[in-house]
């Protein structure tokens, strides 16, 4: 709970919140406080609307704002800006030096727990490109305080993210921050959060399967056979003759119909029957590294995918975009997979940087 006096940052996007009245001092009215950015500092990162409405009088240096309707302006010591609800908006330091204003949010609804909680995620260095969580994290935070994407019908957004909240929460993601537990014996001291920078940008998901290795082996090593698990996999081409060693490449189509794209899989490493690692190109949309692993068990095979985007148009337009592609892409493969291979029971997804194992669908979580 935040305290009258009490100063929190964000090193990511360079934000320095002091808060003046709180929540509870107005009875839920009001939140006043004094933010301070750095040169280039950008409130919240990205552009973005919430059902609250937001007032700034600027103290000192310069504030710019994009304002859906208004554009782009720039506002001095003495100017007073209002965005109004769900509106898109876009503020940030538009000068040379420290920028300072006092801001009030109308009704104070619970947004001084989402500053705690955005900027303690990037105090534990799990913040990414400008303070952003990794995707699902960021979609269960956007659900949880109300934050939407500019243009994007309201009503579209809602459902997406209720859902995308779900498997965050399953992952063992959480919507109000906690000062993660000391490592004595960690370099850094600090037990990484889920996503932070042990996990920077690579999708891990993990799937028990009720068949034997190499049966399961034999699955991913057949191309002729993706269309029928394989996210967004439409059609099978053709592939070399030396597929699956090393180098080999096949060929897909990718989407439905006049929408879909051709693109490639290439290995890049393999250790029959326990690891398959591949180079996959979907040009110009995305490139990733995708690497399965195989534990054999008494009762099955426990399957590991990591997907790691590292190109095309969408990464460079976006690191969360492409991120959240390649996680939710992931996570419905496995779950095709499972289902292919006859295996009954759910999903199991591993957070990074903790011991919890959750579970989509039914399975037992441990």
């Amino acid at each position: 709970m935040a305290r009258p006096g009490e100063t929190i940052d964000n090193p990511s996007t360079g934000e320095r919140i002091t808060f003046l009245r709180t929540r509870e001092e107005t009875g839920g009215d009001v939140l006043e406080f004094e933010v301070v950015l750095e040169r280039g500092a950008r409130i919240g990162g990205f552009p973005h609307r919430h059902p609250v409405e937001e007032r700034f009088v600027v103290e000192e240096g310069v504030f710019a704002t994009w304002v859906a309707g208004r554009g782009r302006r720039t506002h001095g010591p003495g100017d007073e800006v209002v965005i109004p609800p769900l509106r898109g908006h876009l503020v940030w330091n538009a000068g040379e030096t420290e920028a300072r204003a006092i801001a009030e949010a109308r009704p104070a609804d619970d947004i001084e727990t989402m500053f705690e909680t955005f900027f303690g995620i990037a105090a534990d260095g799990g913040g990414r490109l400008r303070g952003a969580p990794p995707p699902l994290h960021s979609a269960l935070l956007a659900h949880t305080y109300e934050l939407y994407v500019p243009l994007v019908p309201v009503a579209l957004q809602k459902p997406l993210l209720a859902l995308l909240a779900r498997a965050a929460e399953n992952r063992g993601y959480e919507a109000v921050y906690s000062p993660r537990p000391v490592d004595p014996e960690g370099p850094s001291h600090v037990v990484p959060p889920p996503g932070g920078p042990g996990d920077l940008r690579t999708a891990r998901t993990e799937s028990f399967v009720a068949s034997r290795r190499e049966r399961v082996w034999r699955l991913l090593t057949d191309p002729e056979r993706y269309e029928d698990w394989v996210f967004g996999v439409s059609d099978f081409v053709d592939a070399d003759a030396a597929w699956p060693d090393p180098g080999s490449s096949a060929k897909f189509r990718h989407g439905i119909g006049p929408a879909s794209l051709g693109g490639s899989y290439t290995i890049l490493h393999e250790a029959e029957p326990s690891e398959l690692e591949l180079q996959v190109r979907i040009p110009p949309l995305i490139e990733t590294r995708k690497r399965f692993d195989l534990t054999e068990t008494p009762d099955g095979t426990h399957v590991t995918l990591r997907e790691t985007p590292v190109g095309g148009a969408l990464a460079r337009i976006s690191v969360i975009a492409s991120e959240l592609l390649v996680e939710l892409a992931g996570t419905l493969s496995l779950f095709a997979l499972r289902r292919l291979l006859g295996s009954a029971g759910g999903l199991r997804a591993r957070s990074a940087g903790s011991a919890e194992t959750t579970a989509i669908g039914g399975a037992v979580t441990t």
